[in-house]
């Protein structure tokens, strides 16, 4: 829900050594005309102010303009592993081709407000190399895009990313 917390389950406060935060579920509806690719990214808006490399979570580009959800879980590589929707799509994360979920308070008590970002191009694939999640952003936001959707939600979660 717009504004709401984000799933525990998708947070590293359920990161013990052995468990990943898992990517929530997403869907979107009233593709613009046109669309031929999308970029979601994900992003700490509150880290965004101090640290880019630190609010820049994940991303994934070269989505298929028939893709219209992303199902919880999603698996982590580069196409995420046995999705057959999304081949030839690609996975960044801050950490590896893989969703990295909130965690804000390695060392503080405060919620941060993160930011899921859809953006509908009319390109088939993402302009340029980008080699990380900041770079996606910026081409993507380069690449004037058709519109964009915005999913935003809290977190005050406490553990560790691996």
């Amino acid at each position: 829900m717009e504004g709401g917390a984000i799933p525990v389950d998708a947070t590293c406060a359920v990161t013990p050594a052995t468990v990943k935060p898992l990517m929530p579920a997403l869907a979107w509806t009233g593709v613009p005309a046109g669309t031929k690719s999308f970029v979601l990214t994900f992003i700490d808006n509150t880290r965004l102010t101090t640290s880019v490399a630190q609010a820049s979570h994940y991303a994934m580009y070269n989505i298929p303009a028939d893709v219209t959800s992303i199902a919880k879980g999603l698996p982590a590589g580069s196409p995420p592993a046995g999705i057959a929707n999304l081949v030839g799509s690609t996975q960044k994360g801050a950490l590896s081709a893989a969703y990295l979920g909130p965690c804000p308070n390695n060392s503080g008590t405060m919620a941060d407000t993160y930011a899921f970002t859809l953006y509908a191009l009319s390109q088939d694939k993402l302009p340029g190399n980008p080699t990380d999640v900041n770079g996606i952003v910026t081409a993507a936001k380069a690449a004037n895009p058709l519109g964009t959707a915005i999913l935003t939600g809290t977190s005050d979660a406490k553990g560790s990313l691996r």
